[in-house]
């Protein structure tokens, strides 16, 4: 389904909903090694940072 458009239009609702609840921003994670997906945010105007997202399991 990839290059049809339904990724970026699932991304602008989430947007649409976060703004109507007041969110002034979103953050995601992608994996290191998913590149396509790096573009695809960029291009939808979303901006990286060289940080690492951290987690431990109990």
């Amino acid at each position: 389904m990839r290059g049809k458009g339904y990724g970026a239009k699932l991304m602008r609702y989430a947007e649409h909903v976060a703004t109507s609840r007041g969110a002034l921003k979103i953050m995601l994670s992608s994996a290191v090694r998913r590149e396509n997906a790096h573009q695809f945010y960029e291009h939808l105007g979303y901006n990286s940072s060289s940080s690492k997202l951290f987690k431990k399991y109990l």
